[in-house]
Order: C-alpha cells, then sequence, then structure tokens
C-alpha cells in the first residue's frame, strides 16, 4: 500500500516523537516490570547477559527524575568511559527532553563530552555520575534519593554509597552480571551465609534485601527474535565455564586474570573419591580472622582429591583451630591416627612461650585426645627458595592434567581456585592463606614424582 504525502508526514512526526521520547514509549521486559514500584530499601539485580540490565537502570533513574521534581540521584559504573558512553548514553536516549538549559549528551563523549558530573533536568531533578575508579572518599557528599551501581562495588564504595540514602530513606540498586568477578561477602549481604542462592525471579531475604535474579531467556529478552535467542545459546555452548553466569545469572564466576588458569569445570565435582587412599593435611597459621587455613586431601600416585577445609571465621586460638579439624576428619570418619602426612606453616608467635605454631597445634589435638602424644606430626612446610613458585606450578598443572578433584563443598579453595590472582593485598590477597595450605599438602603429597618434581626450576 503506498501511502498520501500527509500519511508519510504523520507517521515520520509520530517516529520522531517516539524516538525522542522513548521514556515514553519504552516498555521493560517481564523480569523488571515492577522494579518501578518497588520499595525494598536495598536490591540486588544478578542478571544474565544481554537482559537489558544497563538499560532498565537507565530507564528507572529517567523515571524518577522525570516524575519526581527536585529527586537526587546517583549512578556508579566500573569505570569513567562505561559511566559516559554507556549507562550515560542509556541516560541520554530517556532525558534529553527533559534537560536543563546547559545539560547535554555528547555522542561518543559523554555528558559535557565527558567532563561533567551531574545531569540537571529542567524540573530541578538532578543525577550524579560516578565511578568506582574514583577513590571512596569522591564518593561522600549530599544525601540521596536513590543510588544505581551498575556492576558490583568494592565493600567500602558500598558502604560509602549506602551511606547517601539513609537520612531520606532512599532506594540503593546493585546490578551486576557475575562473570569474572569473587563478590562472596556480597552474596553474604545479600542472601546471608550459607543460604541457597535464591531462584530465578523475585526473593525478598530476612536481610531486607530484594533480589531479582533475571536468567536470558525470550520473555526477559523481547527485543530478540527466538531465532537470535537460539543463536546466543549455541554460541554459549561453546563456552560452557561461562554458561552459568551469562545465561543463568548464577553467583559464581571465573576471574579470566587468574593465577590457575589450569583450573576448569572438570576440576570440581560433588562426587566422594572411592578407593583406597592416603590422607593429608595442609595448615597455613594465622591469628586473625580468615588467616588460619587447613586443606584436607586423599592422595594415590599423583591423583590429589581435595576432600574439606577449614578457614576461622573469627580470630581463633589453636586449641579452637584443632578442635575445628578434628571436627572435620570426623565429618569423614578419618581417624587423626591415620594421618599420613600433616604439613603446616613454620610462625612462631609470642604468645605460645617460644612453641611453634604447629607445636601449640599438636598438643591441642593430644589434649582434646586424651593422649600423651599427638595422632599426628604436623612437618614444617618447605619455604627453601622457590618453593612458593613451585607449588603454585604443581597445583597448576595437577588441574591442566585432570589430576585435581576438588569437591563443591571446598567453597574458600574454589574461590581461590577461580580467582585468584596471586597477591596478599586486598581482597585479593584473602584468598592467599587456602593456597598456601593447598600448596604445602599438595607439594608433600606429589612433589617428588618425576613430573611435578620437574617443575621446580630454582
Amino acid at each position: 500500500m503506498q501511502l498520501a504525502a500527509s500519511q508519510r508526514a504523520s507517521l515520520d512526526w509520530l517516529t520522531d516523537i517516539g524516538a525522542r521520547h522513548h521514556l515514553v514509549t519504552f516498555r521493560p521486559s517481564v523480569v523488571f516490570v515492577d522494579l518501578l514500584t518497588e520499595t525494598a530499601p536495598q536490591i540486588l539485580i544478578r542478571a544474565a547477559n544481554r537482559v537489558g540490565k544497563t538499560r532498565h537502570v537507565a530507564w528507572l533513574v529517567a523515571k524518577r527524575m522525570v516524575e519526581q521534581p527536585g529527586y537526587r540521584a546517583r549512578v556508579v559504573g566500573p569505570t569513567h568511559s562505561h559511566i559516559h558512553k554507556v549507562l550515560g548514553k542509556y541516560l541520554a536516549d530517556f532525558l534529553t527532553p527533559y534537560l536543563a538549559p546547559g545539560s547535554r549528551y555528547v555522542h561518543g563523549k559523554g555528558w559535557g563530552s565527558g567532563r561533567v558530573d551531574t545531569i540537571i533536568l529542567a524540573n530541578g531533578s538532578t543525577c550524579e555520575l560516578k565511578s568506582l575508579k574514583d577513590d571512596v572518599e569522591a564518593h561522600s557528599g549530599t544525601s540521596l534519593h536513590l543510588v544505581a551501581m551498575d556492576e558490583p562495588p568494592t565493600p567500602e564504595h558500598y558502604v560509602e554509597n549506602a551511606a547517601r540514602v539513609m537520612d531520606t530513606g532512599g532506594q540503593l540498586i546493585v546490578a551486576a552480571t557475575m562473570v569474572g568477578r569473587s563478590v562472596r561477602w556480597l552474596r553474604e549481604l545479600v542472601q546471608g551465609k550459607g543460604e541457597v542462592d535464591a531462584p530465578a525471579g523475585r526473593t525478598m531475604h530476612p536481610s531486607g534485601w530484594l533480589q531479582i535474579v533475571a536468567q536470558f531467556s525470550r520473555a526477559n529478552c523481547p527485543w530478540y527474535s527466538q531465532e537470535q535467542v537460539e543463536q546466543w545459546l549455541e554460541v554459549m555452548r561453546a563456552s560452557a565455564w561461562q554458561w552459568a553466569q551469562r545465561i543463568e545469572a548464577a553467583w559464581d564466576g571465573v576471574t579470566l586474570e587468574r593465577l590457575f588458569t589450569g583450573v576448569s569445570e572438570r576440576t570440581f565435582t560433588f562426587d566422594d573419591p572411592e578407593g583406597r587412599s592416603r590422607i593429608g593435611l595442609g595448615i597455613d597459621h594465622g591469628e586473625v580472622q580468615g588467616h588460619q587455613a587447613a586443606v584436607l586431601v586423599a592422595y594415590t600416585g599423583t591423583r590429589t582429591f581435595v576432600i574439606d577445609e577449614y578457614l576461622n571465621e573469627i580470630a581463633t586460638t589453636p586449641e579452637e583451630d584443632a578442635h575445628a579439624i578434628l571436627q572435620m576428619l570426623a565429618a569423614h570418619r578419618i581417624d587423626p591416627t591415620h594421618m599420613d602426612i600433616a604439613v603446616g606453616d613454620l610462625n612462631t608467635s609470642k604468645g605460645f612461650a617460644g612453641y611453634s605454631v604447629n607445636e601449640a597445634l599438636q598438643e591441642a589435638f593430644a589434649q582434646q585426645l586424651h593422649r600423651k602424644t599427638p595422632p599426628f606430626v604436623i612437618q614444617p612446610a618447605d619455604k627453601a627458595r622457590g618453593s612458593v613458585d613451585w607449588g603454585l606450578r604443581c597445583i597448576n598443572a595437577a588441574a591442566l592434567r585432570g589430576e585435581l578433584q576438588v569437591h563443591h563443598r571446598c567453597h574458600h579453595l574454589s574461590q581461590c581456585l577461580k580467582h585468584w590472582k596471586g597477591t596478599t593485598r586486598g581482597e585479593d590477597g584473602k584468598l592467599a592463606h587456602i593456597a598456601d595450605a593447598f600448596r604445602y599438602v599438595l607439594v608433600a603429597a606429589i612433589g617428588s614424582h618425576a613430573s611435578y618434581a620437574r617443575l621446580r626450576f630454582d
């Protein structure tokens, strides 16, 4: 059918109105349709790839700014470039018709060509633009009605931004796809420690957080055809290591810059070891929370199976650590006197009157088992030159060769193998202690075999 000139003009006019007033014509996907009216003070959007989380965050921010004059919002992105060229572009799509004079978006450069940090509307509403690359102090300031964070913040950035909405009774939203990230602190903050992960859809937690899990599907991505959905699923089937995060919006991801690149899906199992094996225990000592770690393994030849782990949740004494390790052994019906090897760090402490921590721990084992002598001797860890790198290479090589299996109950070690970058500082450094405990026992168990001994270059 051929349109008359007047009809074409009317259609062009409607198309132009729709483009310029995107906020009016935008239709949120089914999983996010109620986001605008949610009243929970803190919301986590755990999203798969391609479900439009960033676009929906921008829509929510823009909608509130336009409909509530004088509304004070803040958006936080992972980088300055992202906040201006990605999230900022979506905000421009929604807000352009409502901007105050002088507030403008420059395509390809950002708000004020990337040089301004506040969007201002004609009705007096404002939106601050912040980056997680900024110092935490840069996130302090005035009270706000809404903070929307696109990607997981650090604990310090979260606390500072949460403080911004306290006085107003406002809302904080975190939207994230958990690929290549270790965010255990956020997981426990939202769901509670040890709780089952929230299913797809909407879950209200006792912590006060609302969690929205948006998986990739045709219903959640109406802008894609069924053929496009199937094409993306086919692509992701070739990347099974990231399927859970990119398609199912799962928590656990893999840090691409991690040290243990040999670790893959086959490294982890829900099965327990079968047949006869020797038993080993690796211990890294520490007197503060999260620094005392123990790893329990079964090993046969060059194969190692990690059965269980222990990490202190509060500052502990040798007696408390001994009790926890004995409980771990009992849970797997392992007689402490049948321990084949036990290896511990060389730490000493003034609190033990000249004892090494290994000796103090051995004495605690003996006392709690009502024995005159310890059930096993804790050997000192190899601290010779090159021992650290050798131990780490052994872990990686064992994973690459398929000779390492880690039970899924070993949460901390799993996080270490998936995410640790090999540093000893900050959030990444917290994973070092379980790595030390594991390499102590792994090297003692399999390091004498030629295929692993030759990995010692120093």
